[in-house]
């Protein structure tokens, strides 16, 4: 636990999303006609890949010195948020449109949710870490 003593915030909250995003595969995706039953990603399709991916952005942001804000000049690092930042969001989409298309069938929270902690990661790589170093 002492390599996480001191760790720096842009790498807490990646963390942090990452950690929202992997529970949001939980939450229901889908509410079949009223209170009948809830669905979540687990249930139905891509729940493992959306944790897998992002796995691999947590241990991509715990592999280097996490004292130090993430290197996204590094191109492997910058690879595996945008390819599991946007895997994710692709998946969801597709989710959405396969839920949607079912009459007796809505949305549910971890679906929206799941969508924008993809799109958080997505975005990462390409906010100034300087926002959240203390002044």
């Amino acid at each position: 636990m002492d390599r996480l003593k001191g760790i720096h915030k842009q790498r807490l909250v990646v963390i942090l999303t990452a950690i929202i995003g992997i529970f949001a595969t939980t939450l229901p995706w889908a509410t079949l006609g009223g209170n009948f039953g809830h669905l979540n990603a687990l249930d139905y399709g891509p729940g493992w890949v959306i944790i897998f991916a992002f796995a691999a952005v947590i241990a991509s942001v715990l592999i280097e010195n996490v004292k130090q804000a993430i290197d996204f000049t590094n191109i492997k690092i910058k690879w595996i948020f945008l390819t599991s930042g946007g895997g994710t969001v692709l998946i969801a989409l597709i989710s959405f449109f396969r839920i949607i298309n079912e009459p007796i069938i809505s949305l549910g929270f971890g679906a929206f949710l799941t969508l924008l902690v993809g799109i958080a990661i997505v975005a990462l790589p390409f906010l100034d870490s300087k926002a959240l170093d203390s002044k």
